[in-house]
């Protein structure tokens, strides 16, 4: 959840910088301000487009680079001038969004199996890192897909420059480490010091070792929940500690998207737009014009978006 980033808001003579007026993009238009070196649309060796991981770890070595772009702007740049499939699409929006929802979290993670600071390798680098942490521990991505299709993806879009060193075989060695020192626990652990949560159980660690006790609660929930520790700091001192653990788990859930059809007869027609586009849908109990969308990705490349077919 800690999406906090340093913005630029001061002028050269420092004061405030005068607010811009916002105004709707057109389709001609760019959709982007680049305050960032790479352009937006990359591509592989020889113009080939670029593998969906390859492509999340392009977006946020982008998104940490810049200082005011979030990620939606430039993950929906990026997919309308890029042909991916609906499953790719929601694939490359979940690795994005959550590898910056669980930044803080994965970065203490990344400590524990590096053998220098995070911040000492390159962006793209700890890109690719933090891409493959993501998706051992929370999507329970198998081990070879975690390692092999990362660093291929970061082969794809590292940059010569910065890059000058071949850091596929760090990269390697350090989700690797991961790998063998990662264990999926199902049952609840109650409150460990060697484990995360997931959306399913726990992700337990056998280097991973938080603060105990009382005096180490916010620190180890921080890490444990993927909170600010201020945030944790403020609920525990206005909630008591069980609800409190019950928010965090609830927090981290994705809600389910439901859209509201403008015309209830028009429920069997959308369920098959959907369907088409490779999206799954189904009617949400005891309200006909309600439907409930999974694997959508981005909300706009639902069929019916722009003519106005549905609410959401």
């Amino acid at each position: 959840m800690n999406t906090d980033r340093p913005t630029r808001n001061s002028g050269r003579d420092g004061g405030p910088l005068p607010k811009k007026r916002q105004t709707p993009p057109t389709d001609d238009a760019p959709l982007l301000e680049p305050p960032y070196r790479f352009p937006v649309i990359r591509h592989g060796k020889r113009g080939s487009a670029l593998s969906t991981r390859a492509a999340a770890i392009h977006l946020l070595t982008l998104w940490e680079q810049s200082a005011h772009t979030p990620m939606e702007q430039l993950i929906r740049e990026y997919l309308q001038h890029c042909d991916l499939s609906t499953s790719d699409r929601g694939f490359l929006v979940e690795l994005c969004y959550g590898s910056v929802r669980m930044r803080g979290t994965v970065q203490y993670l990344a400590r524990a199996f590096m053998d220098r600071p995070f911040t000492e390798v390159s962006r793209t680098t700890r890109s690719a890192i933090a891409l493959g942490i993501y998706q051992r521990t929370y999507l329970r991505t198998p081990d070879h897909a975690v390692v092999s299709e990362t660093v291929d993806g970061w082969r794809q879009v590292k940059d010569p420059k910065i890059d000058s060193i071949d850091r596929s075989g760090y990269i390697n060695a350090v989700l690797r480490n991961l790998c063998d020192g990662i264990e999926d626990v199902d049952e609840d652990l109650g409150d460990p010091r060697n484990a995360v949560r997931v959306l399913t159980g726990w992700a337990r660690f056998g280097r991973l070792t938080l603060q105990g006790g009382d005096a180490g609660r916010i620190q180890r929930w921080s890490v444990q929940y993927g909170h600010p520790p201020e945030l944790v700091r403020r609920w525990l001192e206005r909630y008591p500690i069980e609800k409190v653990r019950l928010m965090l788990e609830r927090d981290n859930k994705t809600p389910p998207l439901f859209i509201v059809l403008r015309q209830p007869r028009e429920l069997k027609h959308q369920i098959r737009l959907l369907k088409k586009a490779g999206l799954e849908a189904k009617a949400a109990q005891g309200a006909p014009r309600i439907l409930e969308v999974t694997g959508a990705g981005l909300i706009e490349k639902i069929p019916g978006y722009y003519s106005g077919d549905f609410w959401v």
